[in-house]
């Protein structure tokens, strides 16, 4: 259901496979020659000193890009705590806020929470077109998104029952007027549902000053309560 980006070698930047023995690039007139390295210089100069033999360099270069360039998203440690992917997917339907995690200021986590609304399968939220949240952006579009669901303290059992997700993937500003008018539109009818009219006014009259955000969800897991599986299992 959700896309995942293609890994692809840091020198060349062609998608590749793997081998039984190596990384290789997927153009067969890569396959024969070592990947031209940044800037022109030859790999020699790049990594003169690392490695004694090129084809180990192209190896190590090639399976960097491998290592970096696959969307690595981990298996959940507790697989019997994992919510089927329909509810979690519930959950983004009829949550109405969660936090929004980018890459931030000097490399730091910069989490915010944010309004949204779950449509057509992606995420979709409006802001200011200006501040930390953009610049973070537009540095690096790749971010994740929580949404609790459900958060009941159990105090006598020191633990709670809860319900969240979290969605990863690729959140962009929408530049395209239909775009941003169908997402605003989708934002309205979240919050104030059966006021077209209404909606269009404030649409119109926020237009000059709104941003719109896109997240297109790469992966999503769901996780709830041990005690909230077991009531499920009916034990």
């Amino acid at each position: 259901m959700f896309k995942r980006e293609k890994p692809s070698c840091l020198m060349c930047g062609k998608a590749f496979f793997l081998t039984n023995a190596s990384v290789l690039c997927y153009n067969p007139q890569e396959r024969k020659k070592l990947c031209p390295p940044p800037g022109g210089k030859s790999i020699g100069a790049v990594s003169a000193g690392l490695f004694g033999d090129t084809g180990r360099r192209c190896f190590f270069y090639c399976l960097a890009g491998f290592l970096g360039g696959m969307t690595m998203f981990r298996d959940m440690r507790r697989k019997n705590q994992l919510l089927p992917q329909e509810e979690a997917e519930a959950i983004l339907r009829q949550g109405t806020s969660g936090v929004l995690s980018l890459l931030g200021d000097g490399g730091y986590p910069y989490g915010v929470p944010l309004s949204y609304v779950y449509h057509n399968g992606k995420l979709y939220f409006h802001c200011a077109k200006a501040g930390h949240k953009l610049d973070a952006i537009r540095r690096e579009g790749k971010c994740s998104f929580c949404v609790i669901g459900q958060d009941q303290v159990v105090a006598e059992k020191y633990t709670t029952l809860f319900r969240s997700v979290i969605a990863f993937g690729q959140v962009r500003v929408l530049e395209d007027d239909g775009e941003k008018h169908a997402a605003l539109e989708a934002l309205g009818e979240r919050f104030n549902p059966g006021q077209p009219e209404s909606l269009e006014k404030e649409i119109a009259a926020t237009w000059n000053s709104v941003c719109v955000l896109e997240l297109e969800i790469e992966h999503l897991t769901g996780k709830e309560a041990k005690e909230l599986r077991k009531r499920r299992a009916g034990q």
